[in-house]
Protein backbone atom coordinates (compact mmCIF):
# COMPACT_ATOMS: atom_id res chain seq x y z
CA UNK A 1 0.00 0.00 0.00
CA UNK A 2 1.50 3.30 -1.10
CA UNK A 3 1.14 6.50 0.96
CA UNK A 4 -1.85 8.74 0.14
CA UNK A 5 -0.02 11.96 -0.77
CA UNK A 6 -3.15 14.13 -0.62
CA UNK A 7 -3.57 13.20 3.04
CA UNK A 8 0.17 13.51 3.52
CA UNK A 9 0.20 17.11 2.25
CA UNK A 10 -2.71 17.95 4.56
CA UNK A 11 -0.75 16.42 7.47
CA UNK A 12 2.35 18.45 6.59
CA UNK A 13 0.29 21.65 6.33
CA UNK A 14 -1.42 20.96 9.67
CA UNK A 15 1.90 20.30 11.43
CA UNK A 16 3.42 23.46 9.96
CA UNK A 17 0.48 25.65 10.96
CA UNK A 18 0.44 24.11 14.45
CA UNK A 19 4.16 24.78 14.90
CA UNK A 20 3.79 28.42 13.86
CA UNK A 21 0.74 28.86 16.10
CA UNK A 22 2.53 27.39 19.12
CA UNK A 23 5.47 29.70 18.58
CA UNK A 24 3.53 32.84 17.67
CA UNK A 25 4.03 34.39 21.11
CA UNK A 26 7.59 33.16 21.58
CA UNK A 27 9.92 32.59 18.62
CA UNK A 28 10.13 30.14 15.73
CA UNK A 29 12.97 29.14 13.41
CA UNK A 30 11.56 27.27 10.38
CA UNK A 31 13.18 25.70 7.35
CA UNK A 32 14.41 22.45 5.81
CA UNK A 33 15.81 19.18 7.14
CA UNK A 34 17.96 16.87 5.03
CA UNK A 35 20.10 13.79 5.61
CA UNK A 36 20.38 10.07 5.08
CA UNK A 37 17.05 9.39 6.78
CA UNK A 38 14.88 11.82 4.84
CA UNK A 39 14.18 15.36 3.71
CA UNK A 40 11.37 17.76 4.62
CA UNK A 41 10.26 20.66 6.81
CA UNK A 42 11.36 21.48 10.36
CA UNK A 43 10.84 24.14 13.03
CA UNK A 44 12.37 25.02 16.42
CA UNK A 45 9.97 26.67 18.89
CA UNK A 46 11.51 28.80 21.66
CA UNK A 47 9.77 29.92 24.84
CA UNK A 48 10.37 33.06 26.90
CA UNK A 49 12.75 32.79 29.83
CA UNK A 50 13.30 29.05 29.27
CA UNK A 51 16.48 27.01 28.64
CA UNK A 52 14.37 24.53 26.61
CA UNK A 53 12.87 24.44 23.13
CA UNK A 54 10.74 22.09 21.02
CA UNK A 55 11.56 20.78 17.53
CA UNK A 56 8.85 19.65 15.09
CA UNK A 57 9.93 17.88 11.89
CA UNK A 58 7.96 16.33 9.01
CA UNK A 59 10.03 14.51 6.34
CA UNK A 60 9.70 12.22 3.36
CA UNK A 61 11.34 8.98 4.49
CA UNK A 62 13.82 8.15 1.71
CA UNK A 63 14.72 4.61 2.77
CA UNK A 64 15.55 2.80 -0.47
CA UNK A 65 14.68 5.78 -2.66
CA UNK A 66 18.13 7.40 -2.70
CA UNK A 67 19.75 4.13 -3.84
CA UNK A 68 17.13 3.61 -6.57
CA UNK A 69 15.64 0.43 -5.07
CA UNK A 70 12.24 2.04 -4.40
CA UNK A 71 10.27 4.83 -6.04
CA UNK A 72 7.79 5.94 -3.38
CA UNK A 73 9.01 7.57 -0.14
CA UNK A 74 7.24 7.20 3.18
CA UNK A 75 6.21 9.96 5.57
CA UNK A 76 7.54 10.45 9.10
CA UNK A 77 7.06 13.17 11.73
CA UNK A 78 8.57 13.73 15.16
CA UNK A 79 8.33 16.18 18.03
CA UNK A 80 11.37 16.50 20.31
CA UNK A 81 11.60 18.49 23.56
CA UNK A 82 15.21 19.68 23.77
CA UNK A 83 17.14 20.65 26.90
CA UNK A 84 20.10 22.97 26.36
CA UNK A 85 23.14 21.23 27.86
CA UNK A 86 25.58 24.05 27.16
CA UNK A 87 25.71 27.30 25.18
CA UNK A 88 28.33 29.80 24.12
CA UNK A 89 28.36 33.26 22.56
CA UNK A 90 30.21 33.39 19.25
CA UNK A 91 32.68 36.07 18.29
CA UNK A 92 30.97 38.79 16.28
CA UNK A 93 27.47 37.75 17.37
CA UNK A 94 25.44 34.59 17.39
CA UNK A 95 25.02 31.63 19.70
CA UNK A 96 26.20 28.02 19.84
CA UNK A 97 23.93 25.44 21.53
CA UNK A 98 24.59 21.83 22.50
CA UNK A 99 21.31 20.12 23.34
CA UNK A 100 19.45 16.84 23.67
CA UNK A 101 16.06 15.51 24.67
CA UNK A 102 13.24 12.97 24.28
CA UNK A 103 10.25 12.94 21.98
CA UNK A 104 7.88 10.88 19.85
CA UNK A 105 7.89 9.75 16.21
CA UNK A 106 5.01 8.54 14.02
CA UNK A 107 4.66 7.84 10.34
CA UNK A 108 3.90 5.51 7.46
CA UNK A 109 7.19 4.12 6.11
CA UNK A 110 9.18 1.14 4.96
CA UNK A 111 11.43 -0.63 7.45
CA UNK A 112 14.64 -2.58 6.81
CA UNK A 113 13.74 -3.50 3.24
CA UNK A 114 10.13 -4.47 4.01
CA UNK A 115 7.01 -2.82 2.63
CA UNK A 116 4.99 0.11 3.99
CA UNK A 117 3.30 0.21 7.36
CA UNK A 118 2.58 2.57 10.28
CA UNK A 119 5.37 3.40 12.74
CA UNK A 120 5.19 4.65 16.33
CA UNK A 121 8.29 5.21 18.47
CA UNK A 122 9.86 6.99 21.41
CA UNK A 123 12.73 9.17 20.22
CA UNK A 124 15.90 10.76 21.53
CA UNK A 125 18.01 13.45 19.87
CA UNK A 126 21.47 14.87 20.45
CA UNK A 127 22.58 17.87 18.43
CA UNK A 128 24.24 21.24 18.13
CA UNK A 129 23.00 24.48 16.61
CA UNK A 130 24.61 27.70 15.41
CA UNK A 131 22.12 30.56 15.71
CA UNK A 132 22.69 33.83 13.86
CA UNK A 133 20.35 36.72 13.27
CA UNK A 134 19.53 35.61 9.71
CA UNK A 135 19.90 31.85 9.81
CA UNK A 136 20.23 28.77 12.05
CA UNK A 137 22.24 25.66 11.15
CA UNK A 138 21.70 22.51 13.20
CA UNK A 139 23.46 19.12 12.99
CA UNK A 140 22.33 16.13 15.04
CA UNK A 141 21.38 12.46 15.29
CA UNK A 142 18.08 10.89 16.32
CA UNK A 143 17.30 7.37 17.57
CA UNK A 144 13.77 5.90 17.44
CA UNK A 145 12.76 2.94 19.62
CA UNK A 146 9.38 1.70 18.51
CA UNK A 147 7.24 -0.66 16.44
CA UNK A 148 6.50 -1.08 12.73
CA UNK A 149 3.28 -2.76 11.53
CA UNK A 150 3.78 -4.37 8.13
CA UNK A 151 0.37 -4.40 6.43
CA UNK A 152 1.33 -5.09 2.79
CA UNK A 153 3.45 -8.23 2.99
CA UNK A 154 3.51 -10.95 0.33
CA UNK A 155 3.97 -13.62 3.02
CA UNK A 156 1.57 -12.53 5.78
CA UNK A 157 -1.35 -10.13 6.08
CA UNK A 158 0.08 -8.22 9.04
CA UNK A 159 3.33 -8.39 10.95
CA UNK A 160 4.32 -6.34 14.01
CA UNK A 161 8.05 -5.94 14.58
CA UNK A 162 10.69 -3.69 16.11
CA UNK A 163 11.27 -0.54 14.03
CA UNK A 164 14.79 -1.53 12.97
CA UNK A 165 15.63 1.52 10.87
CA UNK A 166 15.13 3.70 13.93
CA UNK A 167 18.08 1.89 15.54
CA UNK A 168 20.21 0.94 12.52
CA UNK A 169 20.21 4.52 11.19
CA UNK A 170 20.45 6.27 14.56
CA UNK A 171 23.92 7.65 13.86
CA UNK A 172 23.17 8.93 10.35
CA UNK A 173 23.53 12.73 10.66
CA UNK A 174 20.74 15.10 9.74
CA UNK A 175 21.28 18.76 8.90
CA UNK A 176 18.63 21.43 9.43
CA UNK A 177 18.81 24.87 7.81
CA UNK A 178 16.31 27.38 9.24
CA UNK A 179 15.52 31.09 9.26
CA UNK A 180 13.84 33.05 12.08
CA UNK A 181 10.15 33.72 11.41
CA UNK A 182 10.33 36.78 13.69
CA UNK A 183 12.49 38.33 16.36
CA UNK A 184 13.60 35.76 18.90
CA UNK A 185 12.43 36.41 22.45
CA UNK A 186 14.85 38.13 24.76
CA UNK A 187 15.69 36.58 28.11
CA UNK A 188 15.78 32.98 26.89
CA UNK A 189 19.46 32.89 26.01
CA UNK A 190 18.80 33.42 22.28
CA UNK A 191 19.35 37.19 22.07
CA UNK A 192 21.57 37.83 19.06
CA UNK A 193 23.61 40.92 18.24
CA UNK A 194 24.71 40.14 14.70
CA UNK A 195 25.92 37.56 12.23
CA UNK A 196 29.63 36.81 12.00
CA UNK A 197 30.90 37.69 8.55
CA UNK A 198 33.11 34.60 8.58
CA UNK A 199 30.22 32.10 8.59
CA UNK A 200 28.97 31.04 5.15
CA UNK A 201 25.85 29.02 4.31
CA UNK A 202 25.01 27.78 0.79
CA UNK A 203 22.19 25.94 -0.98
CA UNK A 204 23.22 24.48 -4.36
CA UNK A 205 21.17 22.86 -7.14
CA UNK A 206 22.64 21.42 -10.32
CA UNK A 207 22.83 18.71 -12.95
CA UNK A 208 25.74 16.41 -13.76
CA UNK A 209 26.51 13.79 -16.36
CA UNK A 210 29.14 11.07 -16.46
CA UNK A 211 30.79 10.49 -19.85
CA UNK A 212 33.45 7.84 -19.15
CA UNK A 213 33.62 4.70 -16.99
CA UNK A 214 36.47 2.30 -16.30
CA UNK A 215 35.16 -0.90 -14.73
CA UNK A 216 36.76 -3.98 -13.15
CA UNK A 217 34.25 -6.66 -12.13
CA UNK A 218 34.81 -9.98 -10.36
CA UNK A 219 32.00 -12.36 -9.38
CA UNK A 220 30.73 -15.91 -8.80
CA UNK A 221 28.20 -17.19 -11.33
CA UNK A 222 25.47 -19.78 -10.69
CA UNK A 223 27.87 -22.76 -10.95
CA UNK A 224 30.10 -21.04 -8.31
CA UNK A 225 32.91 -20.47 -10.81
CA UNK A 226 34.85 -17.24 -10.44
CA UNK A 227 34.73 -14.89 -13.42
CA UNK A 228 36.05 -11.42 -14.06
CA UNK A 229 36.18 -8.83 -16.80
CA UNK A 230 37.29 -5.23 -17.12
CA UNK A 231 37.30 -2.46 -19.67
CA UNK A 232 36.31 1.08 -20.60
CA UNK A 233 33.07 2.50 -21.92
CA UNK A 234 31.42 5.79 -22.60
CA UNK A 235 28.56 6.74 -20.32
CA UNK A 236 25.99 9.50 -20.73
CA UNK A 237 23.86 9.20 -17.57
CA UNK A 238 22.35 12.56 -16.56
CA UNK A 239 21.21 13.13 -12.96
CA UNK A 240 20.78 15.88 -10.40
CA UNK A 241 22.76 17.18 -7.44
CA UNK A 242 21.45 19.08 -4.42
CA UNK A 243 23.78 20.27 -1.66
CA UNK A 244 23.64 22.24 1.57
CA UNK A 245 27.00 23.59 2.77
CA UNK A 246 28.35 25.20 5.91
CA UNK A 247 31.66 27.02 5.61
CA UNK A 248 34.08 29.23 7.48
CA UNK A 249 36.14 32.00 5.85
CA UNK A 250 39.64 32.15 7.28
CA UNK A 251 40.34 35.19 5.09
CA UNK A 252 38.33 37.30 2.68
CA UNK A 253 39.66 35.15 -0.18
CA UNK A 254 39.73 31.64 1.27
CA UNK A 255 37.11 29.46 2.98
CA UNK A 256 36.64 25.80 3.91
CA UNK A 257 33.28 24.01 3.96
CA UNK A 258 31.40 20.77 4.56
CA UNK A 259 28.51 19.66 2.36
CA UNK A 260 25.75 17.07 2.28
CA UNK A 261 22.60 16.41 0.25
CA UNK A 262 22.05 14.20 -2.83
CA UNK A 263 24.19 13.31 -5.86
CA UNK A 264 23.21 10.94 -8.66
CA UNK A 265 26.55 10.06 -10.23
CA UNK A 266 25.31 6.95 -12.08
CA UNK A 267 22.07 5.04 -12.67
CA UNK A 268 23.35 2.53 -10.08
CA UNK A 269 25.04 5.05 -7.76
CA UNK A 270 22.70 7.53 -6.11
CA UNK A 271 24.44 8.79 -3.01
CA UNK A 272 24.16 11.06 -0.01
CA UNK A 273 27.48 12.92 -0.15
CA UNK A 274 29.43 13.97 2.92
CA UNK A 275 32.33 16.02 1.61
CA UNK A 276 34.88 18.60 2.72
CA UNK A 277 36.30 21.26 0.47
CA UNK A 278 37.73 24.73 -0.03
CA UNK A 279 37.15 27.74 -2.29
CA UNK A 280 39.38 30.62 -3.36
CA UNK A 281 38.17 34.08 -4.45
CA UNK A 282 40.88 36.26 -6.13
CA UNK A 283 38.73 39.42 -5.81
CA UNK A 284 37.33 38.54 -2.37
CA UNK A 285 34.22 36.51 -1.57
CA UNK A 286 32.06 39.62 -1.01
CA UNK A 287 32.79 40.91 -4.52
CA UNK A 288 31.51 39.83 -7.93
CA UNK A 289 34.15 37.83 -9.74
CA UNK A 290 35.79 34.51 -10.50
CA UNK A 291 36.23 31.67 -7.98
CA UNK A 292 37.78 28.19 -7.95
CA UNK A 293 36.88 25.30 -5.64
CA UNK A 294 37.41 21.61 -4.89
CA UNK A 295 35.46 19.10 -2.74
CA UNK A 296 35.92 15.43 -1.93
CA UNK A 297 34.65 12.75 0.43
CA UNK A 298 32.26 9.83 0.85
CA UNK A 299 29.03 9.00 -0.87
CA UNK A 300 26.89 7.20 1.70
CA UNK A 301 25.11 4.66 -0.47
CA UNK A 302 22.71 3.32 2.17
CA UNK A 303 22.74 -0.17 0.66
CA UNK A 304 23.80 -3.34 2.51
CA UNK A 305 25.47 -4.77 -0.62
CA UNK A 306 27.64 -1.73 -1.30
CA UNK A 307 30.44 -0.11 0.58
CA UNK A 308 30.62 3.66 0.81
CA UNK A 309 31.43 5.31 -2.50
CA UNK A 310 33.99 8.05 -3.13
CA UNK A 311 33.27 11.24 -5.05
CA UNK A 312 35.06 14.49 -5.72
CA UNK A 313 34.75 17.56 -7.89
CA UNK A 314 36.84 20.56 -8.88
CA UNK A 315 35.96 23.60 -10.94
CA UNK A 316 35.25 27.28 -11.05
CA UNK A 317 32.49 29.79 -11.51
CA UNK A 318 31.40 33.38 -11.43
CA UNK A 319 29.96 35.01 -8.33
CA UNK A 320 27.30 37.74 -8.49
CA UNK A 321 26.95 39.65 -5.22
CA UNK A 322 23.52 40.70 -3.96
CA UNK A 323 22.39 43.00 -1.17
CA UNK A 324 25.67 44.88 -0.82
CA UNK A 325 27.74 41.69 -0.70
CA UNK A 326 25.85 40.05 2.19
CA UNK A 327 24.29 37.54 -0.23
CA UNK A 328 25.56 36.12 -3.51
CA UNK A 329 24.64 33.87 -6.43
CA UNK A 330 27.19 31.53 -8.05
CA UNK A 331 27.15 29.93 -11.51
CA UNK A 332 29.52 26.94 -11.35
CA UNK A 333 31.05 24.55 -13.88
CA UNK A 334 33.05 21.60 -12.57
CA UNK A 335 34.52 18.22 -13.36
CA UNK A 336 33.73 15.15 -11.23
CA UNK A 337 35.62 11.96 -10.41
CA UNK A 338 33.89 9.14 -8.50
CA UNK A 339 34.33 5.50 -7.53
CA UNK A 340 31.43 3.18 -6.77
CA UNK A 341 30.79 -0.52 -6.12
CA UNK A 342 27.76 -1.91 -8.00
CA UNK A 343 24.67 -3.51 -6.47
CA UNK A 344 24.37 -5.87 -9.41
CA UNK A 345 26.53 -7.14 -12.29
CA UNK A 346 25.46 -8.74 -15.58
CA UNK A 347 27.58 -11.83 -16.28
CA UNK A 348 29.61 -11.30 -19.44
CA UNK A 349 29.27 -14.95 -20.48
CA UNK A 350 25.82 -16.18 -19.35
CA UNK A 351 23.89 -12.93 -19.14
CA UNK A 352 22.62 -13.72 -15.62
CA UNK A 353 22.29 -10.98 -13.01
CA UNK A 354 24.81 -11.28 -10.15
CA UNK A 355 23.86 -9.68 -6.80
CA UNK A 356 24.72 -9.74 -3.09
CA UNK A 357 27.69 -11.72 -1.83
CA UNK A 358 28.30 -13.23 -5.28
CA UNK A 359 29.78 -9.85 -6.27
CA UNK A 360 33.44 -10.01 -5.31
CA UNK A 361 36.08 -7.29 -5.68
CA UNK A 362 34.27 -5.05 -8.18
CA UNK A 363 34.12 -1.34 -8.81
CA UNK A 364 34.11 1.44 -11.37
CA UNK A 365 35.83 4.79 -11.79
CA UNK A 366 33.68 7.52 -13.34
CA UNK A 367 34.50 10.87 -14.92
CA UNK A 368 31.99 13.57 -15.75
CA UNK A 369 31.03 17.24 -15.73
CA UNK A 370 28.39 19.28 -13.90
CA UNK A 371 26.72 22.67 -13.77
CA UNK A 372 25.07 24.23 -10.71
CA UNK A 373 23.58 27.40 -9.26
CA UNK A 374 24.37 28.20 -5.61
CA UNK A 375 22.77 30.77 -3.31
CA UNK A 376 24.98 31.97 -0.45
CA UNK A 377 24.14 33.70 2.84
Amino acid sequence: MKPDWKKTLLCVAACTVSALFLGAQTGVDAGFSTGGRGAGLTADIYRKNSPEFTSVTVVADLHGVVTGKDINPGIRANMIHNFIISSKDLDGGGKYLFYGGPGITAGYTRDNGMDFGPVAALSGRLGMSFLFNRITVSLGVTADLGLHLLINNQFTDKELSLYKDGIYHAFVPEMRLMVPMGKRSRGNGKNLTGRPSKAVFSVEQGILTTFFERYDNSYLNSDRARNSYSGDRWSDHINSMMLISFGYAFTDRFLVRMSTGYAGIHDEARDIPLTAGAAFFPQGRNCSGFQIFADGGLGLAGSSSRSNDFLSRAGGGWRFTLGGGKKSLDLNLYGICAYYKPDKITSKYSGEIITGKDILDSGSWLAGIGFSIAFNL
